[in-house]
């Protein structure tokens, strides 16, 4: 996935939250490469709060995905075509908004974690079938990796790989934030030494959206 390769790309090159006079470098890199606006950068004044770089990108297909029309800002959800494709209509778009995170505490400027916080959310595959509303459990293996999702005392929901393993041969793992009633997933979460192993390309090609290529210039 282009996408992915991209990110990973974005994560080699700026691995950290950037000094004040570097971050034209970063903002220019994410407006070239994924069509990005409202680049951001917020930087913590208190020792427990956490820097960040956000900014928002057009999520191509994603009202397509649920078979519906945008109901977004038309110039909010407009792109430019790439590779020789026509850029799809705005009515077929949504948005992402992505947060380049530095989880650690303290003077912990490393960028940790790549989330994805999505305008229309994605649906866990199946969950018609597969979710046990009584139990508060859904679990489904896709092709590639499986989802999972509890919602009883606690809410938590992964994807976890079943093909790619991590260091200590750990499999790898996406954080998804499910929405209350645990149907839908409008955020993930992807620790930023997994970009690259194609993680998320399979998550995307399991969840069965696969839109956000079209932004990338191959």
């Amino acid at each position: 996935m282009d996408f992915e390769t991209k990110l990973h790309e974005l994560y080699h090159q700026y691995s950290h939250f950037p000094e004040a006079d570097k971050e034209d470098e970063l903002r220019h890199f994410v407006t070239d490469v994924f069509q990005a606006r409202e680049v951001e950068f917020k930087r913590k004044t208190k020792w427990d709060e956490k820097n960040y770089c956000q900014f928002q990108i057009v999520a191509p297909g994603l009202a397509t995905y649920w078979g519906s029309e945008s109901h977004w800002r038309e110039d909010a959800v407009m792109y430019g075509g790439r590779n020789g494709e026509k850029a799809l209509e705005p009515k077929n778009n949504g948005y992402v908004i992505v947060y380049l995170q530095c989880l650690g505490l303290g003077k912990d400027t490393e960028f940790t974690e790549v989330r994805l916080q999505f305008s229309d959310c994605l649906a866990f595959p199946e969950y018609a079938i597969k979710a046990d509303k009584n139990r508060g459990r859904y679990r489904h293996e896709a092709a590639q990796g499986e989802f999972f999702a509890m919602w009883d005392d606690d809410v938590y929901a992964s994807y976890n790989s079943l093909t790619k393993k991590g260091e200590w041969e750990d499999k790898l793992r996406i954080h998804l934030s499910p929405t209350l009633r645990c149907d839908k997933i409008y955020w993930i979460g992807v620790k930023t030494e997994n970009l690259g192993s194609g993680i998320l390309t399979d998550f995307f090609n399991d969840v069965g959206y696969n839109g956000l290529d079209k932004l990338i210039e191959k």
